[in-house]
């Protein structure tokens, strides 16, 4: 199926191509902002499910750690930015190297992701997974009014938003 664009990509201009950041809010209705918050929730909930389920069923004498198997090594970097925030260091260093460091590390999110763990009393784990929920909705809102650029008709929007 092809959608049309709002805009042409050919020679002529057209008046809508001139459409700036602060009119696509205008163009954006309020049945629209619903769906994209009952869609945020939906993906969010989605994405919660297994990691609260593989922390609620994990056995007493186990221990969950929060890490898959797509990138387990990833995951104790992040952590340690975490924790380093958590401690009030905001410029990180990379625990996870033979080479002696020093705190010149700069990273706002996870930076961000350790005050949440600090203000809420989380373990890395959690303030992870809590920063990671928190963003789903501006990113799934960011692609909605990026869609809305290029796409006029309201039904286009919702059906591009789902795939």
């Amino acid at each position: 199926m092809v959608y049309p664009l709002r805009f042409s990509t050919g020679s002529n201009t057209n008046k809508s191509a001139k459409l700036v950041v602060p009119d696509m809010f205008k163009h954006i209705s309020k049945r629209e902002w619903k769906y994209v918050v009952i869609f945020s929730a939906i993906i969010t909930t989605i994405l919660a499910l297994p990691f609260f389920y593989a922390y609620f069923s994990t056995p007493p004498n186990l221990y969950f750690s929060g890490l898959h198997v797509l990138a387990p090594g990833d995951y104790s970097v992040y952590f340690s930015y975490i924790l380093q925030a958590q401690k009030g260091h905001f410029l990180f260093r990379d625990l996870f190297t033979t080479e002696s460091t020093s705190y010149n590390i700069i990273n706002t999110f996870w930076a961000f992701a350790g005050i949440i763990g600090k203000i809420f009393f989380l373990s890395p784990q959690w303030a992870f997974q809590a920063v990671r929920l928190i963003s789903i909705p501006f990113l799934v809102a960011t692609l909605y009014i990026f869609f809305s650029y290029f796409y006029e008709d309201k039904k286009n929007r919702k059906i591009i938003l789902i795939f």
